[in-house]
């Protein structure tokens, strides 16, 4: 049997190949990724499965405390992939919500489940809603022009539907 041993010297050189190699191969630290990498990264990482209450404990992940350039990259993604349940709320209280996470974020804003509009008149003829309603959803319209789902909640759909197909008979 031969086994074959490196002098110190070559094992020296390898080490420093291996070393230069992974230097350009591999970056420095995270963001040194390129921004498309970390974007990935971020959806992974920030996406829920369920739709947030924004009354409670906020959902977001350690990873928004890694430095501000992180927090400030992941946060936007945070807000603009998940979705924000303000059914447990009043209507105009998303407004201030908004104003809480500041213009920044809730500009990134996607996806908001509502449990209103509030409807004066529901017949088939004539659907009206009520002037608070209007008001907010022109408010949401006009400052956050990003939200591309505002999705009305079960129970307020149902509703609806139960008073139209009542009205109907």
């Amino acid at each position: 049997m031969h086994s074959t041993v490196r002098p110190k010297e070559t094992l020296a050189a390898t080490e420093e190949s291996i070393n230069n190699l992974t230097s350009r191969v591999m970056p420095a630290n995270f963001l040194s990724l390129p921004r498309e990498i970390r974007d990935q990264i971020y959806e992974l990482v920030v996406t829920q499965q369920e739709s947030i209450d924004p009354w409670t404990v906020h959902h977001a992940p350690g990873l928004l405390r890694a430095n501000k350039i992180v927090h400030s990259e992941a946060t936007r993604m945070f807000y603009a992939l998940n979705y924000f349940d303000f059914t447990t709320g009043i209507a105009d209280i998303i407004i201030s919500f908004f104003g809480l996470i500041g213009h920044n974020y809730a500009d990134q804003i996607g996806h908001i489940i509502i449990a209103f509009p509030d409807f004066i008149s529901l017949h088939s003829h004539d659907i009206t809603l009520g002037r608070l309603s209007v008001s907010i959803l022109a408010n949401i319209q006009s400052n956050y022009p990003k939200l591309s789902t505002p999705t009305t909640s079960r129970n307020s759909t149902n509703a609806t539907d139960s008073t139209l197909n009542e009205r109907a008979r």
